[in-house]
């Protein structure tokens, strides 16, 4: 009697234990199925964000390329640009910012070589101070640029920060190549006049 009485104890013991260990292993399965299941909803929503920041990326530069005529079109500069952006998904669009860039900055160079070759070292004396000048003021503008825009979250501001330094840039190249042209046409004017007389 004794045994079967500890037989059925010893069985109870096991059942309540296999039911407690049963119990504690789906609560733990079901705690893991929970996190994946926030996990996925989490993903999820991330998903849904990259999206609308796609979207918005896509207004964005949209838009930008809708205030800028056809006449922006004109440099190869902004040819390439245009193309770039054509090509590339609208989370990147802030590298072809960048190839811009460095192909003003290229481009600035270039005028100022230009500029130095036909001008008077005292005139271009003025245009040198104008360029130091220029340079301290771009690298300011990147400060603020990359402080209030590009820092903020979202590739979005990455391209309209980067796109705001490229326009910066490319104006002052622009003001240069004007400027060496209307220098070199008042040359050619002068030679053509002393041909005259």
């Amino acid at each position: 009697m004794k045994k079967y009485i500890l037989f059925a104890f010893l069985t109870c013991l096991f059942i309540i234990s296999f039911i407690c260990g049963y119990f504690f292993c789906s609560n733990k399965l079901i705690k893991k199925i929970n996190n994946i299941e926030k996990e996925k909803k989490d993903i999820i929503e991330i998903n849904i964000k990259l999206q609308n920041e796609n979207n918005k990326l896509k207004i964005e530069m949209e838009n930008i390329n809708a205030n800028k005529n056809e006449k922006d079109y004109t440099h190869p500069i902004d040819i390439e640009e245009k193309n770039c952006i054509s090509q590339t998904n609208s989370l990147f669009y802030y590298t072809c910012e960048e190839k811009a860039i460095n192909a003003w900055n290229s481009d600035i160079e270039k005028q100022l070589r230009n500029i130095k070759k036909i001008m008077e070292k005292e005139d271009f004396e003025h245009i040198n101070i104008s360029q130091i000048e220029w340079e301290k003021s771009i690298k300011e503008d990147k400060i603020i640029i990359n402080k209030f825009i590009i820092e903020r979250k979202g590739l979005i501001h990455n391209t309209i920060g980067t796109a705001l330094i490229t326009e910066l840039t490319k104006k002052r190249s622009l003001l240069l190549q004007e400027i060496y042209n209307n220098y070199k046409e008042e040359i050619e004017l002068t030679k053509d006049t002393n041909k005259i007389d």
